[in-house]
């Protein structure tokens, strides 16, 4: 339909439900167009402890820096660019608010027990030499009223990644007991990280 509108003729108006998606051009709508409009989760990741890992020395963290291995399980749903990582020390992928949870699975061999079991998650702003508490949730491990018992806990931490080279995350664990280890496994997650993006830094 064309008017006429303030002496200019040739104005066409576009009726209701008549734009189609297949007539937009594409790459024409763009996320600076999208005013107040978000793109929602863009980076979902799982990493995973892959065998047991033994306490060290008692009353001292242990630094899980070793049998780490991302999830591959084959309907395994990540979502962007993963999270990579070098002796334990985790690097993000790109800038954001994350989401950090880290689910550990503790055993005690033999007829012994841990009276308390601190969970970490653990940031650094300097490029990973300097690492410094964020969650410790605490849980202890009964004696076992068989050959072994188990007991599990859960770190959450919601980190702000400003610069991707020098904001890291390690994770870890420490007891009263020396006997105690963190269990682990490669075909299914029993002690496992997740790392989801929310949102822009």
């Amino acid at each position: 339909m064309t008017v006429t509108i303030d002496g200019t003729t040739g104005v066409s108006l576009v009726q209701d439900g008549t734009i189609t998606s297949a007539k937009l051009q594409d790459g024409i709508v763009t996320p600076a167009k999208l005013s107040g409009v978000t793109q929602g989760i863009t980076m979902a990741d799982q990493w995973r402890i892959n065998n047991a890992i033994q306490q060290g020395s008692a009353h001292t963290e242990t630094v899980i820096n070793t049998n780490l291995e991302r999830c591959d399980e084959v309907n395994f749903g990540g979502v962007g660019s993963p999270m990579t990582q070098s002796s334990g020390v985790f690097t993000f992928p790109e800038t954001g608010i994350y989401l950090v949870t880290f689910t550990a699975t503790y055993y005690v061999p033999d007829d012994s027990s841990a009276r308390y079991v601190y969970t970490y998650i653990r940031t650094a702003t300097d490029g990973g030499t300097n690492f410094d508490d964020f969650a410790n949730p605490l849980t202890s491990v009964p004696n076992p009223t068989t050959s072994t018992d188990f007991a599990s806990a859960t770190a959450h931490a919601m980190i702000n990644i400003t610069n991707t080279s020098t904001h890291k995350v390690r994770f870890g664990f420490a007891s009263d007991q020396t006997g105690l280890r963190i269990d682990g496994s490669s075909s299914i997650n029993t002690s496992f990280m997740t790392f989801i993006r929310l949102g822009d830094a």
